[in-house]
């Protein structure tokens, strides 16, 4: 073995890996997960050990290792890679892997390294995809004699911008026969990884790898046997969801299969752009859920703005700030606002709003009952008229925007080309609608004062009542039925469109507040009651 036994000082290669998708691995295995992590990190040390690398912590499933040469470092990730790639595991999982790495001058001191190198280690590491082995321009000019040498091929994949570093990166992608070349879009808001998080914000001792080794296995264990004792009794899915989480309920077992931690009392939720958006309105800020991985891949800020409603495609994500009258377009490569229009209507004590997206424009409604039309190019007001009283949700459908007003408990009907002198149809609804979704044919309305859904049929304007669950206040459709949230009995109703009944009632454990369907299931955050 030529293990350092020392920290590496001067320029020093950092490396950062985590296992991509623990959490469905740990649902997958059960209890064998804890077999498969040590068998993980057997052969990795065993990489690393052989190319001089000094281990600095390991947490859960992720390393922090520190290398005095950037070809040891390179080799040792790619013979680790290849490793875990050729192991045969358990039930014909894929160990995946995360791998980045960094030269960069840092300072060692009391068992653990400071600068700025670390940082954008870590996310770099954080970045990449399991399997694939990013290497910042550092570490590839270091490298480039060496490449042909090596066998290995760095292939360069441009300047990106990552999350919390002040300044692009260029970053390379190392390839090597055995080794996956063909990898989605980079990670760049992506969550760092337990070791990387760690290596970022000083620890107590107690916490560093030697008592760590035995620890992480501990807890691995019990969250394995935890798995096992919330799963229900009616399949094999989760029993409910914890608060300040996302649950993924799988529409063919009307089943909670998932749950991803988000911010504090998340609240609206949306699909598109590649990724479900979830409103986090104690934190203002969105968390943006990686639907593949089912992980939380990011948060966005959003300057103190409360997130009331959210609407995505591929323009960005539309966030309207409901008290303050305004929308934001948040970028959903960088995660990041990139502008805001003020539709001239602070609502002051209206705090209901809706915002739906369709084509070239965006459409928003305040509780003030501004009905804002907006040019998604241009991010500007392209027009603006009046809705009913207190005004709380919105959708397009049927070529009509649907607004429902909550004070006087009415569905309005506006024509895109002529919204701004009124609406063309007004029928009433149950008491004190709150959602609002166009599918299945009809116009569904979720009224959260007398637990109903009402269905409306839009050419004639015919209703139908449907009852639900406790609190109606969210409402989604997919998979030939609709979803409605009961945030007061903390339930989820499914309703057959075709039959207008609820054929099933799902128990979250607590409150559930917005929902999305997206490629093939339903995505619902849930609040503490």
């Amino acid at each position: 073995m030529r293990y350092m036994s020392e920290m590496p000082t001067g320029a020093v290669t950092f490396l950062f890996t985590d296992i991509q998708g623990s959490t469905r691995l740990v649902k997958q295995l059960r209890e064998r997960y804890v077999e498969v992590l040590h068998e993980h990190q057997r052969l990795l040390r065993q990489a690393f050990e052989a190319h001089s690398g000094y281990e600095v912590d390991t947490q859960g499933d992720s390393f922090f290792v520190a290398f005095a040469s950037a070809r040891d470092a390179l080799l040792a990730a790619v013979e680790g890679q290849l490793a875990l790639a050729s192991h045969p595991w358990p039930d014909d999982v894929q160990i995946k892997v995360r791998m980045g790495l960094h030269t960069g001058q840092a300072v060692a001191a009391g068992g653990r390294y400071t600068g700025l190198a670390v940082h954008r280690a870590a996310r770099i590491g954080a970045a990449a995809h399991g399997g694939q082995i990013l290497v910042s321009q550092a570490t590839q000019t270091l490298l480039e004699d060496e490449e042909e040498d090596l066998h290995i091929f760095l292939r360069d994949l441009g300047e990106q911008r990552l999350k919390d570093l002040d300044r692009p990166v260029r970053l390379y992608q190392a390839g090597a026969d055995g080794l996956p070349a063909s990898f989605p879009p980079l990670r760049t808001s992506a969550e760092l990884a337990q070791a990387a998080e760690v290596a970022l914000h000083p620890v107590p001792v107690w916490r560093r790898p030697l008592v760590l080794a035995s620890a992480a296995l501990a807890l691995v264990a019990f969250v394995a046997v935890a798995v096992l004792m919330t799963r229900g009794t009616g399949g094999g899915g989760l029993s409910n969801v914890e608060p300040n989480q996302v649950g993924l309920i799988d529409p063919a077992s009307n089943e909670i299969v998932a749950q991803v931690p988000v911010g504090l009392r998340p609240g609206p939720v949306a699909a598109g752009a590649g990724a479900i958006w979830v409103g986090n309105l104690d934190d203002r800020t969105l968390t943006k859920v990686d639907p593949q991985q089912r992980a939380n891949a990011g948060v966005v800020t959003l300057a103190d703005r409360t997130p009331t409603a959210l609407a995505a495609d591929r323009t960005g994500v539309w966030v309207v700030h409901g008290a303050l009258g305004s929308v934001s377009r948040v970028d959903p490569q960088f995660a990041r606002v990139t502008s805001t229009v003020d539709l001239k209507a602070a609502t002051g004590p209206y705090q209901q709003a809706g915002i739906a997206v369709a084509g070239a424009y965006v459409w928003a409604v305040l509780g003030n009952s501004t009905l804002a039309r907006i040019d998604a190019a241009r991010a500007r007001v392209a027009g603006s008229g009046f809705a009913g009283s207190q005004p709380s949700a919105l959708s397009i459908g049927n070529g009509a925007v649907w607004v429902a007003n909550a004070a006087d408990s009415t569905l309005q009907r506006f024509n895109p080309s002529t919204f701004e002198v009124g609406p063309v149809h007004t029928v009433s609804v149950g008491k004190r609608p709150v959602a609002v979704a166009f599918g299945e044919g009809a116009v569904w309305v979720a009224n959260s004062a007398d637990d109903t859904v009402t269905r409306i049929e839009p050419g004639s304007g015919a209703a139908t009542t449907i009852r639900v669950g406790d609190g109606p206040t969210a409402i989604a459709i997919g998979a030939g039925a609709i979803w409605v949230a009961n945030k007061d009995d903390g339930t989820i109703s499914r309703i057959d469109a075709q039959s207008n009944d609820v054929v099933q009632t799902i128990a979250v454990g607590n409150a559930p507040a917005g929902l999305a369907f997206s490629d093939g299931y339903l995505w619902a955050s849930v609040q503490a009651p």
